[in-house]
C-alpha cells in the first residue's frame, strides 16, 4: 500500500513538472511571439507625427493633416527651396490657391529671377494666380482638353521638387499628400524639358514628345531612380513590370483606382503569394469604375480612407524597397491623356517611410465590405 502511494505520488510530481515546463515554454513563445510582432511593420505605432527625412541629395516630406500654422513642415522646406532660387523657378502647377507660396514666387520674381509656371486652365482664375500675372510672373494656360495634372518645381535646373501635393490649403493643410525634393542636375533636365514643352511649345499630354533623356539616373551610392512622363512613356507598362517583379509584399495609396491591367497584376501578385494590401480615397471609391471593391473580393485587405477630406496620394511601396511617386492615379485618364510626372525610388531608408505613412493612412481606415 506504501509503495503504491509513493509511485502515485512520483507520477504526479512528474506531471507537475510537466505541467510546469509547458507553461514556462507557453509563456517563452508568447513573448517570442509578442516581441516579433511588436517589431513588425504592421504593429508599430505610427499615430505620432509624419517622419520627414533628409539626405544629402533627397529630402522626403507628409502633410500632417489637421496641423495648421508655420509648424507644418512641408511647407517650411518648400519655402527654403524656393527662396534658395538663384537663378530661375519653374512650375508646372495644377492647382495653386495657397497664398504665401503666389506672394514668393512674386518676392523672388521682383528680385530678377526668372519665375514662369504652366497652370491648369480650370484653376486659372485663382486669387493667386491672378497675383502672380499682374505682378508680370509669365503664366501659361494649358490647352489639353485633359487635365495638365503635375505639381513640380525646378530651382536652377538642378533640382525639383514633385510629389502628389498641390500648391493649396487643402492640400497642404488637410489632405494627406506626400512631396520629395531631388537635387540632380539629371532629373532637372528632365523636368526642365517637360516644362518647356508645356510653356514654349504648347505639348501637353497626347501631344508630349517621348523626349526623357535619363529614364534612368544613379542619385547616390544607395538610390537608382527611374523617372517617366504620361502618357509619352507608358507609366502603365511600367507599373505592371513593378509588380511582377514583386516577390513579398506591395502596399499602396491611391487617390483614384480605375485601371483595371494594374488591379489584375496586383490579383496575379496575390495568388502566388505577395501580401498586398491598399488604401482608397472614399469618395471615389465604391463607383463602377473604382477597383476597391474588386481586390477586396480577391482577398486583399483594402480599405477606404478616414481623412474627413481627402487622402490625395499616389503611392505604391514594393517590397519595402521601392517606392513609387508622383501626380499619376492609377487611371486610364492619367494614362492616356493628362499630363503627368512619375517617379520610381529604389532606396530601402525612403521605402520605409512610406511604409510608415501608408500604415499611419491604413491602420485607422474602414475595412472595404
Amino acid at each position: 500500500m506504501k509503495r503504491k502511494f509513493f509511485v502515485v505520488l512520483f507520477f504526479c510530481f512528474l506531471f507537475c513538472v510537466f505541467v510546469a515546463v509547458s507553461f514556462l515554454l507557453a509563456l517563452e513563445l508568447r513573448d517570442r511571439s509578442f516581441s516579433s510582432i511588436n517589431n513588425s511593420t504592421e504593429y508599430k505605432e505610427r499615430q505620432g507625427p509624419p517622419l520627414n527625412w533628409k539626405s544629402h541629395f533627397i529630402s522626403v516630406y507628409f502633410t500632417s493633416p489637421g496641423i495648421k500654422g508655420g509648424e507644418v513642415e512641408i511647407i517650411k522646406e518648400l519655402v527654403v527651396f524656393l527662396n534658395s532660387a538663384r537663378e530661375s523657378i519653374y512650375g508646372a502647377i495644377y492647382d495653386l490657391d495657397y497664398e504665401p507660396i503666389a506672394e514668393l514666387l512674386i518676392h523672388k520674381f521682383q528680385q530678377g529671377v526668372d519665375v514662369k509656371i504652366v497652370v491648369e486652365r480650370d484653376n486659372c482664375q485663382r486669387e493667386s494666380i491672378l497675383k502672380c500675372k499682374t505682378a508680370g510672373i509669365p503664366v501659361v494656360e494649358d490647352d489639353n482638353s485633359a487635365l495638365m495634372h503635375d505639381k513640380f518645381f525646378i530651382v536652377d535646373v538642378s533640382s525639383v521638387w514633385t510629389g502628389s501635393t498641390n500648391m493649396t490649403y487643402n492640400c497642404l493643410f488637410l489632405n494627406n499628400n506626400n512631396s520629395i525634393l531631388i537635387q540632380s542636375p539629371q532629373l532637372a533636365e528632365n523636368y526642365f524639358n517637360e516644362f518647356q514643352e508645356m510653356f514654349f511649345s504648347h505639348h501637353y499630354g497626347m501631344k508630349s514628345p517621348r523626349n526623357t533623356k535619363y529614364v534612368v539616373l544613379h542619385i547616390d551610392n544607395m538610390t537608382t531612380l527611374w523617372n517617366m512622363f504620361a502618357p509619352e512613356d507608358g507609366v502603365e507598362r511600367k507599373i505592371i513590370e513593378e509588380i511582377q517583379n514583386t516577390q513579398k509584399s506591395l502596399q499602396f495609396m491611391a487617390f483614384s483606382f480605375t485601371s483595371a491591367a494594374i488591379a489584375s497584376r496586383l490579383i496575379q501578385a496575390k495568388d502566388r503569394g505577395v501580401i498586398v494590401k491598399g488604401v482608397f480615397e472614399k469618395r471615389n471609391a465604391g463607383n463602377s469604375a473604382s477597383k476597391d471593391e474588386y481586390l477586396r473580393h480577391a482577398g486583399m485587405d483594402i480599405r477606404w480612407d478616414s481623412n474627413p477630406k481627402t487622402m490625395h496620394h499616389k503611392v505604391m511601396i514594393f517590397d519595402e524597397h521601392r517606392v513609387l511617386t508622383g501626380s499619376y492615379n492609377f487611371t486610364e485618364s492619367a494614362e492616356k491623356r493628362n499630363d503627368e510626372n512619375v517617379i520610381i525610388i529604389d532606396n530601402p531608408e525612403i521605402a520605409r517611410l512610406y511604409i510608415d505613412e501608408f500604415y499611419r493612412v491604413f491602420e485607422i481606415g474602414i475595412p472595404v465590405r
